[in-house]
C-alpha cells in the first residue's frame, strides 16, 4: 500500500504530460504569515526608522511650541499685571474723548487743547525717559513731530468758530480715536520693550523708527490744534455794543 501513495518530492505529471518537480516550500503559507501580523497590535508593531524619527521630531516641535505659548502666556500676564494703575486710567479717558470726537459737536476753546496736550505729555515722556530728547532718538522725534503737524495742517478739516460765544464746532471723525490709540500702544510697547530688554535703548535701528512714529502721531494732534487755532484768530472777534 505504501508504494501506491505518492510522495511529496516525486515528479507530478502536467497537462503538457512532461514530469514536473514540486517545489518543496521552506517557509510558511502567505496567508497564514499575514494573519499572524495582523493578530499583532498596531501599537506593538516595529515601525520603520525613517517614520519613528518623523515622529520624535513632531513630538519635540509640539512639546516646543507648548513651551513656548506657556511662557509667552505667563510673560503677558506679568506685564499686564505690573502696570500701574494710572495707565489704564489714561486708556479709559483717550477711549471715551475719542468716541465722543466720532461725532460731530460743539466745544469750547479752551477744551481743544486738552486732547493734544495729553497726547504731546505722553510722547516728550517716552522719549524723555526711553532715550532721551538730547540723542538721535529724539532728533528723529522732533522731525517726525514736524511732518506729522505740516500733514494735519493740510488735510485737517477745518472747524467753524463762534468767537463772540468762544465755542469751536468739530465734525465728527474716528481718526481721532486712531491717532490716540496709536500713541497709546506705541507708549506702552516701547515701556514694555526697554523693560525687557534694556540694551535697546542705545540700539538706534530700534530707537529711531519708534520715536519717528510717535513724532508723527504728536504731530498729527499738534497740527490739528494749530489749524483751529489759525481759524479762531482768523475771525474777527465781536465789538461789544456801546
Amino acid at each position: 500500500m505504501a508504494a501506491l501513495r505518492p510522495q511529496k518530492n516525486e515528479a507530478k505529471r502536467g497537462k503538457n504530460g512532461k514530469n514536473e518537480a514540486m517545489p518543496r516550500s521552506s517557509t510558511r503559507p502567505p496567508r497564514y504569515r499575514n494573519t499572524l501580523i495582523r493578530s499583532v497590535p498596531a501599537r506593538f508593531r516595529r515601525k520603520p526608522v525613517a517614520a519613528a524619527r518623523a515622529d520624535r521630531h513632531s513630538a519635540a516641535i509640539a512639546t516646543q511650541r507648548l513651551t513656548l505659548t506657556t511662557r509667552s502666556n505667563i510673560m503677558i500676564q506679568h506685564i499686564l499685571t505690573q502696570t500701574p494703575v494710572y495707565v489704564w486710567a489714561i486708556l479709559g479717558f483717550l477711549v471715551y474723548r475719542g468716541v465722543a470726537a466720532s461725532q460731530a459737536r460743539v466745544v469750547s476753546y479752551r477744551s481743544v487743547f486738552i486732547v493734544p496736550a495729553i497726547m504731546l505729555a505722553l510722547g516728550v515722556d517716552s522719549i524723555a525717559r526711553g532715550f532721551g530728547l538730547e540723542t538721535p532718538a529724539g532728533a528723529a522725534w522732533a522731525v517726525g513731530l514736524l511732518a506729522g503737524a505740516a500733514l494735519a495742517w493740510q488735510l485737517a478739516a477745518r472747524a467753524s468758530v463762534d468767537r463772540a460765544a468762544g465755542m469751536v464746532r468739530q465734525p465728527g471723525s474716528w481718526l481721532p480715536l486712531a491717532l490716540m490709540m496709536a500713541t497709546f500702544c506705541c507708549k506702552y510697547a516701547t515701556g514694555v520693550a526697554l523693560a525687557i530688554q534694556p540694551a535697546l535703548r542705545s540700539n538706534l535701528h530700534f530707537a529711531v523708527p519708534m520715536c519717528l512714529a510717535v513724532g508723527l502721531l504728536n504731530g498729527a494732534f499738534a497740527g490739528r490744534l494749530l489749524r483751529t487755532v489759525a481759524t479762531w484768530h482768523s475771525v474777527p472777534a465781536a465789538v461789544p455794543a456801546a
